[in-house]
């Protein structure tokens, strides 16, 4: 990885990368190309020592999602980055609690809606489970039900 730059992971879950398991606030080195979903979904963002990436046009989840925005967020049209937002959507939620799941385990379009500030469909919803359960990135928080 020559052009490799250093980002810090954010989110409350780790993120499994090349068979290591690397936890929210460590530096992680990835090319701008491989980072730009998660760039864009806020999942990574650039350390101090390396310039920041463009941000892909079309926007994507605020770089800092506990900002609150008085606009609401821009739904990415790149699939790879709604993925990968959908998934940080789904970590940043308690999954212990009803309110988030549904009655079979799933958690809620209503409750992915809410972290997002923008619509997500049930199959949208299911496919980022289903990576989320076979261990693709980002991993699973505690609070999800395996």
């Amino acid at each position: 990885m020559s052009d490799a730059i250093s980002y810090i992971l954010r989110g409350d879950y780790p993120m499994k990368r090349n068979g290591r398991l690397i936890e929210p606030g460590e530096p992680v080195k990835m090319t701008p190309t491989e980072a730009e979903r998660y760039v864009a979904s806020g999942r990574l963002e650039a350390s101090a020592e390396s310039e920041k990436p463009k941000k892909p046009d079309g926007g994507g989840a605020p770089s800092n999602p506990s900002k609150k925005s008085d606009q609401p967020a821009a739904r990415p049209e790149d699939p790879a980055a709604l993925m990968a937002a959908v998934k940080d959507a789904i970590g940043r939620l308690d999954l212990g609690k009803a309110e988030n799941v549904t009655q079979s385990g799933l958690p809620k379009t209503e409750a992915i809606e809410a972290v997002l500030g923008y619509p997500v469909s049930a199959k949208e919803r299911d496919a980022a489970w289903a990576e989320i359960q076979s261990g693709e990135n980002p991993a699973p928080n505690d609070n999800q039900k395996t």
